[in-house]
């Protein structure tokens, strides 16, 4: 009888949107791994708070903001508790306990409390008619007092509180926005769009008092009035306070988890206690607290791989986007709209139509943008400002123009484009499920793809590309995409998130779980899969790519590889093959790729001596692997080159027996004379190492490192994380332009991640050396 491995415990305390996404991307990474609970302090199942505005408005009905069913949580034999709070986690005997005095173990405990709202502490809060807008018992409160009332105050002049304002009015109630800034929107808008949106907001039916601090809710039973600390009031049915949220911290100080704004976690969302996680608005990541939806779903998928054990997403921060939910308003604002010392600003106001554009440059980079009135370029200002694109003087003057129609902006857009930022969905991930499902709404995209579903503001330039998409301008075809071979129907993507699901260990495990035609596979799955396999499973990277240093030729005979620069000149690399082919006349030699030579027609009991003669490891490396090359031709100048030597045998050893995501060159020059050739070019100057990526048609410079020190943890970094993301194949320009040259410093310049980075990269090359000492094969 065999025994089943027991299944962890994940527990979740709290259901809000990070909670139950990250749920979702555990389910479908590890299906089967875990027994999953869930804890919500509300008494209802999960649903999108973000939308609560526009049931508010009448764009959306309560019961479709729900984010799962209670069939669903069946389906997945998920424990939901629902109306429970958590007093305490009790870290040390891994237990948390509720306010029933229930005790529920966990193996992994996930925080996910999201955050409170900001109440002002004045006196009569405690009145009836004083509501937070936070959850879905206080959306149904506003919407069934609203039909009591007429005259409704909100306390905040920020985006939610907007939002709110917008939808009592639908309601049918007189609104009066009280805001301490002089500004509605300050954070996210200057002062003349704040200005074009009031107007606007104003023309809607709302009323402002702008730069007015509140003292006193007046009323009996029943606020009646809002007194201002200036004296002034305004009278009120309902006051609604939206003057901002803070990190629910509250149980994780009680538990002794480390907090600050809140709760403190590192890039991959762990917090200061083993097997505790935080996810969401109740965490602070380097400094920052989001409130937002699209980093909250990107922490979840870091959360997911982290819990089931599967390295290589990281949470390095996210650049945040707005858009305001609110019929007949146009505004987008993304990035820093501040300007400093370092940063400079175009703007262009359109007052006949109110239009207003803001860009900020920090260089030749855009770094933030606002835009009101017009957004058809949202989509393109926001991918300039994620990737950190350089443009020139000419290029930064035509972003102040709108080019085209919308209907020209949408089917100039790339395929790849990001249209819903929250849950990654692109312009031809919509284009395939409306050709596929025939789909017809917004509702349907929606319900297909999830664009659109989160926090909405993309809701209309998806409704756009579906009009483009049914108009007769619309000629683009999206090419499914490729099964990883003609072994299988599975794209590459879906065979490794298939082996990630499964745990799948081998090539044959592979090959008979996923349904291969061949039980062999073929050469082109063989060599993708084992890159896979090698990455996740380091012993199997081993044991199928480090062999002694000789190949098998079809006739019996062998060869091996000769590279000069290591330890040797090229001329003393040419004396010793020159003896060698004295000594062994029945052999030859001829050229490869990455500097080397080819010795073929060895006898196999000749090996040893051609090792010794060539002074050659007995190992070697068969899979994707770093090349390095340092200039060690005098006749090319007379610089010495004795530092780009010591470089090279420091990180020959570092990285000889890694594997990378395509063959990498890398080339160093200790001057200035060499070819500006290879993935990775290291060139020292008067000022110090200047480190190129890209080779002769697209070289980009990624920093000037002043010292060789320096130098050598910063290149080892970088190679580290270029395997640690990159796909199969995938060069090294190819990825840091998909990632962007920015996000890539960041994360090389950052005391964590650097240290994470070269503890694991540290990590990997003594189990290799371990399992290397095991594993001495005789050539075959």
């Amino acid at each position: 009888m065999s025994l089943q491995k027991k299944r962890q415990q994940l527990v979740w305390i709290g259901n809000g949107m990070a909670g139950m996404r990250s749920v979702e991307e555990v389910i479908a990474l590890c299906p089967d791994s875990f027994d999953l609970t869930i804890i919500g302090e509300e008494p209802v199942r999960s649903y999108n708070r973000i939308l609560l505005s526009s049931v508010l408005q009448g764009d959306e009905s309560l019961d479709r903001i729900y984010t799962q069913s209670d069939e669903w949580f069946k389906e997945h034999h998920i424990t939901v508790h629902t109306g429970v709070k958590v007093e305490w986690i009790d870290t040390n005997k891994k237990r948390i306990k509720t306010n029933t005095d229930v005790y529920i173990p966990y193996d992994k405990v996930i925080i996910a409390t999201g955050s409170t709202p900001f109440i002002l502490p004045v006196l009569g809060i405690e009145k009836e008619g004083v509501t937070a807008f936070r959850t879905i018992e206080e959306c149904k409160e506003l919407l069934t007092t609203a039909s009591s009332y007429t005259k409704a105050v909100v306390i905040g002049g920020g985006l939610l509180g907007l939002e709110a304002a917008k939808g009592l009015i639908h309601l049918g109630m007189k609104v009066d926005v009280v805001h301490r800034s002089s500004c509605i929107m300050e954070r996210q808008l200057d002062e003349p769009a704040a200005k074009l949106l009031q107007k606007e907001l104003e023309s809607q039916g709302m009323n402002f008092h702008l730069g007015k601090e509140t003292s006193e809710l007046i009323g009996d039973h029943r606020v009646k009035k809002v007194l201002f600390s200036d004296g002034t009031s305004v009278e009120a049915d309902i006051v609604v306070m939206s003057a901002g949220v803070r990190p629910n911290c509250e149980l994780a100080i009680k538990s002794g988890i480390m907090t600050n704004r809140g709760i403190l976690v590192d890039d991959r969302l762990r917090t200061s206690v083993n097997d505790v996680y935080a996810v969401g608005e109740c965490v602070e990541h380097r400094g920052t607290v989001y409130g937002m939806v699209k980093p909250l779903y990107e922490q979840s998928k870091v959360l997911a791989q982290e819990l089931c054990g599967i390295e290589g997403l990281q949470f390095r921060g996210t650049i945040l986007a707005t858009q305001l939910k609110i019929a007949g308003v146009d505004l987008f604002s993304i990035g820093d709209i501040t300007t400093n010392e370092t940063s400079k600003a175009i703007s262009v106001m359109d007052e006949l139509n109110g239009h207003y554009r803001k860009l900020i440059f920090e260089a030749d980079r855009l770094s933030g943008a606002i835009l009101y009135g017009n957004t058809l370029d949202r989509s393109k200002l926001q991918d300039l400002v994620v990737k950190q694109t350089d443009l020139t003087d000419e290029e930064k003057q035509q972003l102040l123009i709108s080019q085209g129609s919308q209907t020209g902006q949408i089917g100039e857009m790339p395929a790849s484009q990001l249209i819903c930022q929250c849950n990654a969905v692109t312009k031809a991930d919509i284009i395939k499920a409306v050709q596929v499902e025939n789909l017809e709404s917004v509702e349907e995209i929606k319900s297909c793809t999830k664009a659109a579903s989160s926090c909405g503001g993309c809701k209309p330039i998806v409704s756009d590309l579906l009009a483009y998409i049914q108009s007769d301008e619309f000629e683009e075809v999206v090419e499914a995409p490729l099964s990883l071979c003609s072994c299988t129907n599975l794209t590459e993507a879906e065979a490794i998130e298939s082996i990630y699901e499964k745990e799948l260990s081998s090539l044959s495990m592979i090959f008979n779980e996923l349904l291969w035609d061949t039980s062999e596979g073929c050469e082109v799955c063989r060599e993708t899969l084992s890159y896979y396999l090698g990455m996740m499973h380091p012993n199997y990277h081993l044991k199928q790519h480090i062999q002694h240093n000789a190949m098998k030729q079809s006739d019996g005979l062998y060869a091996v590889l000769v590279g000069w620069g290591d330890t040797h000149t090229q001329a003393e690399r040419f004396s010793d093959v020159s003896q060698l082919l004295k000594q062994y006349t029945h052999v030859s030699v001829h050229p490869t790729s990455h500097d080397k030579l080819q010795v073929s027609g060895i006898r196999k009991q000749e090996l040893t001596s051609v090792w010794n003669q060539l002074k050659l490891p007995e190992i070697t490396f068969s899979g994707s692997r770093l090349w390095i090359r340092s200039q060690t031709d005098m006749s090319q100048c007379g610089c010495i080159q004795d530092v780009a030597r010591e470089l090279s045998l420091k990180l020959h050893e570092r990285f000889q027996f890694l594997q990378m995501p395509a063959e990498t060159v890398l080339t160093i020059h200790a001057c200035s004379h060499g070819k500006f050739d290879g993935d990775l070019l290291l060139i020292q100057t008067a000022v110090g190492w200047e480190v190129y990526i890209g080779g002769q048609e697209d070289t980009q410079l990624f920093y000037v490192m002043p010292s060789q020190l320096e130098l050598m943890e910063a290149v080892s970094v970088l190679l580290q994380y270029y395997r640690q993301t990159a796909s199969y194949r995938e060069v090294m320009v190819s990825w840091l332009n998909r990632i962007g040259m920015v996000h890539v410093r960041e994360v090389v310049f950052d005391a964590g991640c650097r240290n994470d980075l070269l503890h694991e990269l540290d990590e990997t090359r003594r189990r290799n050396a371990e399992t290397f000492q095991l594993d001495q094969k005789e050539p075959v």
